[in-house]
């Protein structure tokens, strides 16, 4: 069994190098990057998380599928799953009416986890709910 893992393994990186890789990872490869201005859609549910300072609170994270390139203003995120997405009390509560649903964003200036209060790959504060 193991020898035909590893058969298979060989195999599939046979076939990305040369080319011949599934559709679904030629498109993500191809897919430009995300980036500030752009719309996008993706599921938003509410993640609770802890703090280092023992404190819980909860974060509203878009969940894109497949995962994406993302470009912020100093690097590339070759594959980010969830986005963290900020912003005010009233887009706080238009998240919490529409968790577990999919919604469509403006996002702008999107940025990297800076503390401990980012649990997503990418961090977006500043967008508009298109849907």
């Amino acid at each position: 069994m193991m020898r035909a893992l590893m058969h298979t393994l060989c195999w599939f990186g046979l076939a990305a190098a040369v080319g011949l890789a599934p559709a679904a990872a030629r498109a993500r490869a191809q897919a430009p990057c995300l980036a500030s201005g752009d719309v996008i859609s993706g599921k938003v549910a509410p993640v609770t998380a802890s703090h280092p300072n023992g404190s819980t609170f909860t974060a509203y994270i878009l969940t894109l599928s497949p995962p994406r390139c993302v470009t912020t203003a100093d690097q590339r995120i070759e594959a980010a799953a969830r986005l963290q997405l900020g912003g005010n009390a009233g887009q706080q509560a238009t998240l919490r009416r529409r968790a577990d649903a999919v919604v469509r964003v403006r996002i702008r200036d999107p940025f990297t986890p800076e503390t401990a209060w980012h649990i997503g790959d990418v961090i977006v504060v500043d967008y508009d709910i298109v849907n």
